[in-house]
């Protein structure tokens, strides 16, 4: 069923019916010794709807259109919230734009299965945790050089409660510019709940559950100054891990309405010099879709938005309006590696069936190798600009994405401004 649908929506929702099948195998395969089982179980209860990349419509001037005329409407309402005839026009639009994508067909099956014996050569000295929820508890599979281990962690409700309450202190301190003393202690007390304090600072391969995703896992103290890779799936880490860039182009675009977002893009022109495309506030929707596809690298400082309602319009604002999923799917082919340095960029929601939606999840599925973005509230300041700078530098120097964005945390976690900028970020899919 699932792939037999065209729409992204449509494939992420129709997961729900899969949610008693896969508990009743996760809970079968748990009350085995077979480790691995419970393992290949994990994984096929996770990120099902993004094994179909999505389906591009071919010369639909109809959607376009209707996409270009949200802008307009959208742009308009940043002046006139209240206006009802823009807010209907707005509604109205949306529902056509939804109706018309969920009117496609999809295509025949979905990228590969995973084996066992290829990820443990994809993953040679790294280490894999794989977290799954099982009835009311929180489990954790370790994959380290060949061998299989597993451990009970704690009551998932208490988990998610923890995260909410840290999420909360670190959106207040981002915005107040306070100390992050009690951001630190609740990133402390939500690390002691997830992750024991094993290992050699070695590279991790971080897969939690959907509900997990938006912890700022790169400075929880287990993990702290060690090379982090976050994904959705073993899977499509293993997939994105192996991707190669299309080209050597470099897009560096400011968004509107962002006090550094230009400082920030010309500091980092300077890095990769007359290779980067460099656009501005002003520069249209169309003109960043050009150039951003089948980039190696496309950074966007720009203010993004995450629709609870509907995560196919969340969005990035761009110089004539917003720039959402819907547009990202049009795209040809996606931009390699996708910098998102703004708010909530990289923020997920899941559904019924903890599928991922968003920004972060469109690029994966489309095959980006790889996403950096923000869990949260980011302070538009110099800290957010320095670590951008500091990342751009080791990536332009041959660094990996993980690597080089857990190096610049480390560097900038002493410093209170720079502890939420550090903390903040994640970087998803191969790493």
């Amino acid at each position: 069923y699932q792939a037999g649908l065209g729409a992204s929506d449509m494939r992420s929702g129709i997961e729900r019916h899969g949610v008693a099948l896969g508990d009743i195998g996760l809970r079968l395969a748990a009350g085995s010794r077979d480790t691995r089982r419970l393992f290949r179980w994990m994984e096929r209860t996770r990120a099902r709807a993004l094994r179909h990349p999505p389906i591009i419509p071919e010369r639909d001037e109809s959607s376009r259109k209707m996409l270009e005329e949200l802008r307009r409407v959208g742009s308009n309402l940043r002046t006139t919230p209240d206006d009802r005839e823009l807010l209907r026009r707005k509604r109205k639009l949306q529902e056509k734009l939804r109706d018309s994508a969920r009117a496609q067909r999809g295509r025949s099956g979905a990228t590969g299965h995973l084996d066992l014996g290829q990820l443990m050569d994809t993953l040679g000295d790294r280490t894999l945790v794989e977290l799954g929820v099982i009835g009311d508890e929180l489990m954790a599979i370790e994959v380290r050089r060949g061998r299989f281990s597993r451990r009970s962690i704690g009551n998932i409700d208490e988990i998610r409660r923890e995260l909410s309450r840290l999420r909360f202190d670190m959106r207040r301190a981002a915005r107040l510019r306070r100390d992050p003393s009690r951001v630190i202690e609740a990133t402390a007390r939500f690390g002691a709940m997830v992750m024991d304090d094993r290992g050699d600072g070695e590279e991790v391969v971080l897969v939690p559950p959907a509900t997990l995703m938006s912890a700022p896992w790169a400075v929880i103290p287990a993990l702290a100054g060690r090379t982090v890779t976050l994904s959705p799936s073993a899977e499509i880490w293993a997939r994105s891990v192996g991707s190669k860039p299309e080209s050597e182009g470099v897009v560096l675009a400011a968004g509107p309405d962002l006090e550094n977002s230009v400082a920030e893009v010309a500091r980092l022109a300077d890095l990769y010099e007359d290779v980067a495309v460099v656009l501005g506030p002003s520069d249209e929707t169309a003109h960043f879709a050009d150039h951003v596809a089948g980039s190696s690298i496309a950074h966007a400082a720009c203010h993004a938005t995450f629709e609870r309602e509907n995560p196919m319009f969340s969005s990035l604002r761009l110089g004539d309006g917003d720039f959402n999923v819907y547009d990202l799917e049009r795209l040809q082919r996606p931009p390699h590696l996708m910098v998102l340095s703004a708010c909530d960029s990289g923020y997920t929601e899941t559904n019924a069936g903890d599928e991922l939606t968003g920004v972060t999840s469109a690029l994966l599925s489309m095959g980006s190798g790889s996403v950096v973005a923000s869990i949260g509230l980011v302070p538009d300041s110099e800290a957010t600009a320095e670590l951008m700078y500091r990342f751009h530098r080791r990536l332009a120097g041959g660094e990996t994405p993980s690597a080089a964005l857990a190096r610049s945390q480390a560097e900038l976690i002493d410093d209170p401004a720079g502890y939420i900028a550090a903390a903040s970020f994640v970087c998803v899919g191969g790493g």
